[in-house]
């Protein structure tokens, strides 16, 4: 598989992402779909795109769930 050929898979394959993501937060207030997509693991990039806000605002949210003890642990831990 050439370079080019990775580039266009890895760009399908994101766009699904974003897709089943958007489709999974659909009708979800802004901070539980925020806490919801960062449970399953995605960048706080991608997470601020789709809720329309900033990355820092993600992490905020976040944070504050953590505290109020929402069981906000990512996929990762």
């Amino acid at each position: 598989m050439t370079a080019d050929e990775c580039k266009r898979l890895e760009s399908k394959v994101d766009l699904l992402i974003r897709l089943l993501a958007m489709n999974s937060i659909r009708g979800m207030a802004k901070v539980g779909a925020i806490v919801f997509l960062h449970r399953v693991g995605m960048d706080r990039r991608d997470i601020a795109d789709l809720c329309g806000t900033t990355p820092e605002a993600v992490s905020v949210r976040v944070s504050e769930a953590r505290r109020r003890g929402k069981g906000v642990a990512s996929a990762e831990s």
